[in-house]
């Protein structure tokens, strides 16, 4: 079948709308984790000298 440009567009915006919308959902939950992991990375870097 035929579809023009638009309505494929269209097809297809409707369709990954949602995925678009969880992936940028999870995107964010994982940026959160690696800033909290870059920070607690950070603090043990400063903790670790006091250790040894």
């Amino acid at each position: 079948m035929a579809y023009n440009p638009l309505q494929v567009n269209l097809l297809s915006r409707i369709e990954i709308e949602p995925y678009m919308k969880l992936k940028l959902c999870i995107a964010r939950k994982i940026r959160i984790k690696f800033i909290v992991l870059k920070e607690l990375e950070n603090e043990s870097r400063w903790l670790k000298p006091s250790f040894i």
